[in-house]
């Protein structure tokens, strides 16, 4: 009997990763997928020790579709740096409002050596202190200040054109041309609604079925915090439009970002569990390396990726 509610719990959690569930506890079931790989195992302990032909073959099945479609995006294969003289680095990262400072942020963006910067979840009053740090280093910067809200913001090396604040579901989101020496690309600052009610799930699978309208005939990086693994649907169906997530083009699996201890907290660490943080490009780039850094202040790691303009 153990076994085989098991086996039917661990199809009620597969269930969540392929449905198109609008309800915050579904959501975040289906973002704990990747650690089916513990009832998964002990389902094949009972069933080996079982006397049932059906258990086992209903355990093997339930193994198969996990390696098949789960384990793949949370496996380590490769993942080592390439490097080429004409690498452009992109770093996405979310700052919690104010949570990380100004002055940690233009700290930490000096250390990464970031070409393009991305910010989420930005303060105006916080923007107006770090732009002034970043200055000499960014004199190039974009972002969405509205008052009392928390927007978008990028900052470039090169220079920034064509900038526009479009809606994702009332959202306005920010995205900008940046004129590198490489070559001309956009960047698009992501940052989807966290699905904690059912206002917000809705809104959020909106938001992805939104984001699927953004132009791939131009060398495009999606970068922020989209609330979402690849165990979630809507995420997995923007991926299917034809971007790709530069974490699976290195085989860098186990790079999750949230949560990670905050500053007041920083005496109980954390072990992020989720990949909530992606940078996503279109065929246009190649992926050179990717690593995941804590923001002190912030309770999501920062996103590195080296990319490359191939055409």
């Amino acid at each position: 009997m153990a076994g085989w509610l098991l086996v039917v719990g661990i199809i009620g959690v597969l269930f969540t990763r392929y449905a198109s569930i609008t309800r915050p506890i579904p959501i975040l079931i289906a973002g704990l997928t990747p650690l089916l790989a513990v009832p998964i195992v002990m389902g094949g302990l009972m069933s080996a020790a079982s006397k049932s032909t059906v258990l086992r073959a209903a355990v093997a099945a339930l193994t198969a579709v996990y390696l098949a479609t789960v384990a793949p995006h949370d496996a380590i294969i490769g993942c080592g740096p390439t490097h080429h003289d004409d690498a452009i680095k992109v770093v996405a990262s979310n700052v919690l409002g104010d949570g990380a400072t100004s002055t940690d942020v233009a700290a930490f963006a000096l250390e990464t050596n970031a070409d393009v910067l991305v910010l989420s979840e930005a303060a105006f009053w916080f923007l107006e202190d770090l732009d002034p740090l970043l200055d000499e280093q960014y004199p190039f910067q974009s972002h969405r200040l509205v008052p009392e809200t928390n927007g978008s913001a990028i900052f470039s090396r090169w220079p920034l054109s064509d900038v526009e604040n479009f809606p994702v579901s009332g959202v306005p989101t920010l995205g900008a041309t940046v004129d590198s020496p490489y070559g001309p690309f956009r960047v698009v600052g992501v940052h989807t609604q966290a699905p904690i009610d059912s206002y917000t799930a809705m809104r959020w699978r909106t938001q992805f079925e939104e984001l699927r309208t953004v132009p791939l005939d131009v060398p495009t990086v999606l970068a922020g915090d989209f609330n979402a693994t690849e165990d979630h649907k809507p995420f997995r169906e923007l991926l299917d439009n034809g971007w790709r997530d530069v974490h699976d083009d290195k085989g860098c699996g186990l790079d999750n970002t949230w949560p990670t201890a905050r500053r007041q907290q920083s005496a109980q660490r954390t072990i992020p569990f989720l990949r909530l943080d992606h940078v996503l490009v279109t065929d246009h780039f190649e992926t050179l390396s990717v690593d995941v850094r804590e923001l002190q202040g912030s309770d999501h790691a920062a996103v590195e990726t080296d990319v490359v303009l191939i055409s």
